[in-house]
């Protein structure tokens, strides 16, 4: 008989930009719907957590199993609008 293969569980942590730079041309609007999209096709066993920076990082979402955090994860996206400098290094840092 063939084995089948399963999907194992993954842990994605986005870092999004909201500097003042992505109100232009609707690059926010993009980045969230993206980001979005990664929330909705995870499966609910999987992690997710989301840091938004702009000139300092901070956490939108914490790290935690999707099946708990999932809708809220979304709505938190939303959120996010464009504002201050660009500072994309410790955004980095904090999402390792």
């Amino acid at each position: 008989p063939q084995a089948i293969q399963k999907r194992l569980n993954v842990a994605v942590q986005l870092v999004l930009d909201k500097s003042r730079s992505m109100a232009e041309g609707d690059k926010i609007f993009y980045a969230r719907e993206a980001a979005k999209e990664v929330v909705r096709n995870l499966k609910e066993d999987d992690y997710l957590g989301v840091i938004g920076f702009d000139s300092n990082p901070f956490i939108v979402q914490r790290l935690e199993r999707l099946s708990e955090i999932r809708y809220s994860a979304l709505e938190r996206i939303d959120r996010l609008f464009p504002a201050r400098k660009t500072n994309l290094l410790p955004a980095i840092d904090e999402a390792r």
